[in-house]
């Protein structure tokens, strides 16, 4: 009778064993895949922002851009007519409705496309604050998902409601299509997502945003041509980048971008002496650039 309650015991014990090894692996899969979840809404944010941020100054990471044009035609179709009528008045009542109907479609104006290089020094073209609009509308749409999410990794709702009052912000300055306030909010909004990335327990990706978001600051102040601020911060982005230079074995296929980043880094230094601020946005490309590319792991 004992050996057989001790056979029994054995058998509840490794069944509740087996049990609770199940529940555990279920709850780890389950934290995995939010955290893989989170990090693809922080890397949308992230994109979604620093888009925003540049659409502002016409700064983008494309190599170049088509443009449509218009065309008008009108000359030609006075050419076409003066040749006909010198070709003397020979054409028959049809041929002369016929050339009627083709002057006016030549008169019509015409589209064509051109393809021209992403240059930053010189461009004065207007900010396009309808794509600026539709941008944000979008992230407004994402974010009860989003956030969600965040609260499930123990995020507190008073961040979470400070990142949405953050919105309303940049609602609000896109809105009154004021740049600089613009500027200002969405750098600010930009701020939570270092925070919501360490929460995920994502150092790598954390160092990678925190740089992001003192590379916008020195963007902002470039924008207010504010050089003494502007260098503070350039301080500021050497400090954070150090934590990444660092990091010989974090980021070892990375050696050449994190190479190509100091050397940018320093020559930032240069900006306030200069204080030409197209200067400075030449270099933001390319070191916001790297550090994409630093952050494709």
């Amino acid at each position: 009778m004992k050996k057989i309650l001790k056979f029994l015991l054995i058998i509840i014990l490794n069944i509740s064993i087996m049990i609770t090894f199940c529940g555990c692996q279920n709850s780890k899969n389950n934290e995995n895949g939010l955290k893989e979840k989170l990090n693809s809404e922080i890397a949308y944010l992230d994109s979604e922002l620093i888009n925003m941020i540049n659409l502002l100054n016409n700064i983008s990471f494309d190599k170049y851009k088509v443009e449509a044009k218009e065309i008008d035609d009108t000359s030609k179709g006075k050419e076409d007519k003066q040749s006909e009528n010198n070709s003397g008045q020979e054409e028959s009542e049809q041929n002369s409705s016929k050339e009627k109907e083709n002057e006016k479609n030549n008169e019509e104006k015409q589209e064509y496309f051109s393809m021209f290089a992403n240059n930053i020094i010189g461009d004065d073209k207007q900010i396009n604050w309808n794509e600026l609009k539709n941008k944000i509308e979008t992230i407004y749409s994402s974010w009860p998902i989003i956030s969600s999410d965040l609260n499930e990794l123990n995020i507190s709702n008073e961040l979470l409601n400070q990142f949405e009052k953050n919105m309303d912000l940049v609602v609000i300055s896109i809105k009154g299509e004021d740049k600089n306030s613009t500027i200002e909010n969405l750098v600010e909004l930009y701020k939570f997502l270092p925070d919501f990335q360490k929460q995920n327990e994502e150092e790598t990706k954390y160092k990678i945003l925190e740089c992001k978001y003192n590379l916008l600051l020195c963007y902002k102040y470039a924008n207010l041509q504010d050089w003494d601020r502007l260098n503070e911060n350039v301080g500021n982005l050497k400090m954070s980048f150090s934590n990444i230079n660092g990091g010989k074995d974090e980021f070892k296929e990375k050696e050449v971008n994190i190479r190509n980043c100091k050397m940018i880094i320093n020559g930032m230094s240069d900006i306030s002496v200069i204080k030409d601020n197209s200067v400075f946005f030449i270099k933001y490309k390319n070191l916001m650039e790297e550090f994409n590319i630093i952050g494709l792991k």
